[in-house]
């Protein structure tokens, strides 16, 4: 992404629709944000099991500002367990059984659930690890904004962590 503003589709499109802004990461990518970059979407492997070699780096910044928590909330008198019995609304970034992963350098802003969750399968790729997580900034100030979920194999160092609620979560398995 270069620099400059990048989004999946309208924000009210999308929530007029129920839908997320999101992107799915194919195996054997590499996304880059170059210094500048705000990319208003959610990034994800689509629930596949597998993907190997995903890097995601740069400088840029991956947004949920315009994400609401509860898209179907249309007045604030409406509870939001009501309008939204389950929060579905996708994290900053989702990895799920991923090989030979490496995510640096980028800052993740305000999403309405979690903003990294990565899991790794077993299989050791980088030194004894399955993914590396380093230079990572979280600015988040949402109620369940949590910032990191790391399980399986990841070497994860360089944090920045300002989360409203659970900053990281470490999981061997």
């Amino acid at each position: 992404f270069l620099p400059g503003e990048h989004r999946r589709r309208s924000a009210s499109s999308a929530h007029a629709r129920g839908e997320w802004a999101r992107f799915t990461l194919p195996p054997n990518v590499r996304v880059h944000f170059a210094s500048g970059a705000i990319l208003y979407a959610a990034l994800d492997t689509g629930g596949v099991w597998g993907a190997k070699n995903i890097t995601v780096d740069g400088f840029g910044i991956i947004s949920g500002e315009e994400m609401r928590r509860c898209p179907n909330r249309t007045n604030a008198s409406m509870a939001c367990s009501e309008a939204c019995p389950t929060n579905t609304s996708p994290q900053g970034i989702t990895l799920t059984g991923v090989t030979r992963a490496r995510i640096s350098g980028v800052t993740f802003v305000d999403f309405p659930q979690h903003h990294l969750i990565m899991q790794t399968t077993d299989c050791a790729a980088f030194d004894g690890y399955s993914g590396i997580a380093t230079n990572l900034k979280v600015l988040g100030w949402r109620a369940n904004g949590d910032g990191l979920h790391v399980f399986g194999s990841w070497r994860v160092s360089r944090l920045f962590l300002r989360t409203q609620d659970d900053s990281m979560y470490l999981s061997s398995g």
